[in-house]
């Protein structure tokens, strides 16, 4: 039996929410296993024998997951040696990854794979995927890092079976398994407001059928303000997370999982010095400032001297999630895995007047079965299904008749095959391929359904075993996705509304190869990716009204990237990584912030019985950001006749054009007391290199007198210092 002092956590899960059952099951990069072992004492050992393994094989740059896809782990050593407090911050350095902050008030990130744009990455937890494009644009930081136990980065069109829209990639996050009784206990402060607490249980049952993984995280930080004019270059923001997971073995070949999880996140950017409840008092009141009155002398970098909620950006989101799913073996051959699940996300948001609430929620159904054909053939199957209903409200878009409102109705019925073949030890072969159904109904519109299609997706992936150290991963396949909200491609500001012109599907074409090189010492990959994408979204504002749209031309990207890895001894490790995208000029225009285009990391561990630490070295290139639509912006609106419209000369010093490269570095140590007790400290950004202590202000004025604050291709905060002490009992 489980003891009632080990499942505490659990119960204050279940107190919060009613929100998510969700499953520990194999990832879905690991969906080719066929047969699930009884869940006995063995059975558990050998579990923890593989999460011990991956994080071995891990621990150096460039090391893969075992698997036919080429897959990048980042172990949940890593995750706290980088301090990593949410989801985006854990995978901020990973190779063919970028965390991009496209707003100086909302603090919105975006999370690119291969080059492409944040909605075109799917975000799943233990194989499955509830994040919408809604819940994916403000829901990456409401992601905390306490209770993972890994997380798997796979990259590329077609990367994953039940993940079609998947056209960068996926990210799947799979929760620390209990394989023994145990709590840890973290808490941190440091500079800028920096708070954190988690708390993570796990616990196992005497005959080991029955286990229990809970955490909770708290974390917080305020706004920062590095030029000081009175606006914040990075917001305020305020995390709480919760989650519960039992994992029971009702028999021999039975076993049921489920996850409750529920999620909350505050974030308030803008003028500094006063509350939410002042702003939105402000906005109350009715002032309305012209380009002068904004800022000394319409100066953006000069102090900022308008009214409250004129730069204010508050956003609300509470999240709940639902996740069932039962595994049983039909016979010694194949295997049935049926999942049921149910997420509700909630944004409650203010943008500088521009009121929005929207309601997302999204069911979610798969019945697939596994079955092993002979010596070398493991067969995969089955049918899923999505339906997704967002109802948004605005009184901005209620009070005007030419602004549409994005409520929708959007389903996905899919089919799909997966044969994995071994024909030798070396060569390992996966095709798939799925038929899915996508209706979208853009709920007012009179069109009726916007979209209603079905579409053919194939995948291969091939790995061949060169010879014990040399491996090729080959990857094709096909993606797409359904463009559903203005938030994909907007970062928030919309004082004037927004319409919506959604006609078609996004379609992509995907390929990559790799070369991979692992022995006892050293490890080292090289990649080259290419996507192409048909009728990729963008925003269109030449009426006037920002309009989401589908462009005319193809998009594509392509990456190349290099990791090695080299242990010198059993503690001291190096890494060294980089990376190069190119984006071709029809991609660009779709931007809303100067994506990285080159950029290198070095990284030094240490890990020894009392010691351990760990930093890293990110250089990034100069970039021409005219290429991504950053001309004609200006720091100064001296609107002498105070018309707020720009007459000639009344818009003063451009803003420059030249990104310069720059370098950040990360670090931390610890100190083991002892077996229970660790204490460290450590620094984000040490270099203090943001856009706030070198001067130049995200915020802008465009060539129409539009004031803006998306001039962003540096870190929006600098350097924070912390300290914190860990317990494991």
């Amino acid at each position: 039996m489980v003891r009632a002092d080990q499942c505490w956590s659990f119960v204050a899960v279940c107190a919060l929410g009613w929100g998510g059952l969700m499953t520990p099951a194999e990832a879905e990069t690991r969906e080719g296993a066929v047969s699930r072992q009884s869940a006995d004492t063995n059975n558990v050992e050998l579990q923890d024998m593989e999460v011990l393994g991956i994080r071995k094989q891990s621990q150096r740059r460039g090391a893969l997951l075992d698997v036919i896809q080429k897959t990048e782990l980042v172990t949940d050593d890593q995750i706290e040696k980088m301090h990593a407090s949410m989801l985006t911050e854990a995978i901020a350095r990973e190779t063919g990854v970028r965390v991009s902050n496209e707003c100086a008030m909302c603090g919105v990130k975006r999370v690119m794979i291969n080059g492409m744009k944040g909605e075109h990455t799917t975000v799943l937890i233990d194989g499955v995927p509830l994040f919408s494009a809604v819940s994916g644009f403000y829901g990456m930081d409401a992601i905390t890092s306490a209770g993972l136990g890994r997380i798997e980065i796979a990259r590329g069109a077609g990367a994953s079976l039940i993940a079609p829209e998947a056209i960068g990639g996926t990210i799947n996050l799979v929760t620390k398994r209990a394989v023994k009784d145990e709590t840890v206990f973290d808490a941190a402060i440091g500079e800028w407001g920096y708070q954190r607490l988690s708390v993570v249980n796990t616990a196992v049952s005497d005959d080991k059928a029955t286990r229990i993984t809970a955490a909770g995280q708290f974390d917080q930080r305020d706004r920062y303000d590095g030029d000081d004019n009175g606006v914040s270059e990075n917001p305020e923001l305020e995390n709480l997370s919760v989650f519960g997971v039992i994992s029971h073995d009702l028999t021999e070949r039975d076993a049921l999982d489920l996850r409750l999880a529920y999620y909350r996140s505050s974030v308030f950017g803008g003028p500094m010095g006063v509350d939410r409840v002042r702003a939105m008092s402000s906005y109350v009141e009715g002032t309305d400032s012209s380009p002068l009155d904004l800022f000394e002398n319409g100066d953006v970098r000069e102090q900022f001297t308008g009214a409250p909620w004129e730069t204010a950006e508050i956003v609300d989101t509470d999240r709940r999630e639902f996740v069932a799913r039962w595994r049983h073996d039909l016979n010694d051959n194949t295997s049935l895995m049926a999942t049921g699940a149910y997420a509700e996300h909630i944004q409650d948001s203010f943008y500088e007047g521009f009121d929005y609430y929207a309601d997302d929620d999204l069911y979610y159904v798969d019945l697939k079965f596994i079955t092993a054909l002979g010596g070398n053939h493991e067969l995969t199957y089955g049918v899923d299904y999505r339906d997704e209903t967002l109802r948004s409200d605005s009184a901005v878009v209620d009070a005007r008749d030419d602004l549409d409102e994005d409520s929708y109705d959007h389903s996905d019925l899919g089919i799909y095959i997966q044969d994995v073949w071994s024909p030798t030890d070396a060569l390992e072969v996966s095709a798939a391929l799925r038929v899915d159904h996508i209706t979208v109904d853009f709920v007012g519109k009179d069109n009726g359904d916007v979209i209603d299609e079905s579409l053919l997706a194939p995948r291969l992936f091939v790995r061949w075993l060169h010879n014990e150290h040399w491996t090729s991963r080959i990857s094709a396949g096909k993606g797409y996705r359904a463009p559903l909200s203005i938030f994909e491609t907007e970062h928030g500001i919309l004082s004037d509304g927004f319409n919506i012109a959604i006609t078609d599907i996004e379609e992509s074409l995907s390929a990559g190869y790799a070369l991979s090189y692992e022995s006892a010492q050293f490890s080292a990959t090289a990649s080259l990716g290419f996507t192409d994408v048909e009728n990729a979204a963008a925003t269109d504002d030449s009426t006037g009204i920002i309009t989401l749209i589908n462009t005319d031309e193809t998009v594509s990207a392509t990456t190349a990237d290099l990791a090695l890895g080299y242990d010198f001894s059993s503690q001291w490790s190096v890494g060294f990584g980089v990376e190069y995208y190119n984006y071709d000029d029809a991609y660009k225009e779709t931007l809303a912030i100067a994506p990285v285009e080159t950029r290198a990391k070095f990284s030094l561990d240490y890990t020894g019985d009392r010691n351990q630490f760990s930093a890293t070295l990110t250089w990034l290139g100069s970039r021409d950001l005219e290429e991504y639509g950053y001309a004609d912006r200006y720091a100064v609106f001296n609107d002498a006749n105070g018309d707020g419209a720009p007459d000639p000369g009344e818009l003063q010093a451009p803003k420059s054009t030249d990104a310069e490269a720059y370098f950040t570095l990360d670090a931390r140590y610890q100190r083991n007391i002892n077996k229970t007790v660790s204490v460290y400290l450590g620094g984000t950004n040490l270099f203090d290199y943001s856009h706030g202590t070198e001067g130049r202000s995200p915020l802008l004025w465009d060539e129409t007198g539009g004031y803006d604050v998306v001039d962003i291709f540096a870190p929006l905060r600098g350097r924070v210092l912390y300290a914190g002490f860990k317990a494991t009992f």
